[in-house]
Order: C-alpha cells, then sequence, then structure tokens
C-alpha cells in the first residue's frame, strides 16, 4: 500500500514538473516568424553583442596562448683578444636572457691561458602573465645535438631562474609560450 501511495505522489510531482507540449499550429507559428531557420545564420552585423571587444579579446586571448615563439640564442665565445666576451642580455616575448660567464685556465703546451665560457643562463620572466620556457640543445662542439632538452619549466610572472649549461654548448633553441593559470 505505501508502495502505491509513493508511485502516486511521484507520477504527480512529475506531471507537475513538465511544461506542457505545444500543439503543432503554434510550432508552425514559431517557425515561420522572422527569426525562422532559413534566416537563423550568424551574421557580425545583425548580432552586435557577439562582436563587442570582450569577445574580441576572448578571440585574441586564445590565439596568443596558442602561439610559441622560438628563437635560436648563440652562447657567447671566448674574445679573440683574450679579454671578456661581450655577453649582452636578450629580451624575447617578455622573457629576458642574462649569460653568466666564467674564467678557466687551459693549459697549451708549456703555457698556461685564461679562456672565458659560458657557465650559466639567468632566464627572468618580466612579462605579466606565467609562460612556458623551453631550452633545446641544437648545437654542440664538435657534434650537432638534436634536441636535448636543457631546461622546461613555467615560470610564473616576474620570477627568476638559474639554468647551468654544458662546457661545449654552443647554441640553443628557445621556445616561449604564454600559459594563462596560477602565477
Amino acid at each position: 500500500m505505501r508502495f502505491f501511495v509513493a508511485l502516486a505522489f511521484a507520477c504527480g510531482t512529475s506531471a507537475t514538473a513538465v511544461l506542457p507540449l505545444w500543439t503543432a499550429a503554434e510550432a508552425h507559428d514559431i517557425l515561420s516568424s522572422e527569426s525562422d531557420i532559413q534566416r537563423a545564420g550568424f551574421d557580425i552585423e545583425t548580432a552586435p553583442d557577439m562582436a563587442d571587444l570582450e569577445a574580441r579579446y576572448l578571440l585574441n586571448k586564445r590565439a596568443e596562448r596558442a602561439y610559441v615563439y622560438r628563437r635560436n640564442v648563440r652562447i657567447p665565445r671566448d674574445s679573440n683578444d683574450g679579454g671578456l666576451p661581450v655577453a649582452r642580455p636578450i629580451d624575447f616575448y617578455g622573457v629576458r636572457l642574462d649569460f653568466i660567464m666564467a674564467e678557466r685556465e687551459i693549459e697549451q703546451g708549456d703555457d698556461v691561458t685564461t679562456q672565458w665560457y659560458c657557465k650559466a643562463i639567468r632566464i627572468t620572466n618580466k612579462g605579466p602573465m606565467r609562460r612556458l620556457v623551453t631550452a633545446l640543445e641544437s648545437v654542440a662542439a664538435g657534434t650537432r645535438v638534436s634536441g636535448k632538452p636543457l631546461f622546461r619549466k613555467f615560470m610564473p610572472r616576474r620570477t627568476v631562474q638559474v639554468v647551468e649549461l654544458p662546457e661545449n654548448l654552443l647554441q640553443f633553441e628557445l621556445s616561449i609560450t604564454s600559459a594563462p593559470g596560477r602565477g
């Protein structure tokens, strides 16, 4: 008996929750009104609310997020006059690369000479958003290295990371991608 009472209550509540069906005549009137299916295509002139700045901003934000900026970076080498090599910082898509130079002594026969080499790079995200920074080795002394990973990290805005470099590295490929999210 309790089961039938519960079933009747459930049927009554579901009947009141469902909207009534349109009659065939009312459905035909709705489809044949001014905004019928034949003219239902999206037109930027007839839909100004979709063409405002906010919609364009979201589209630009998605496009910027998907783009990857790549650049080959040459490592500064020892200068010809024996002095400190020119290691100018590189600014690329809101990321700054500073070269940290070091000096080492090399024996050449009976002579000992000093040579400057790039010990590390300091990567600074100066931009207003989080970025994915990837560095791949591309050219090493005497050999061609194809894509050996050197560094890959999500860098929050205004952060600094120091990366040690192999001594024989001549050039690496730097790629930077916007990575919205935390930071």
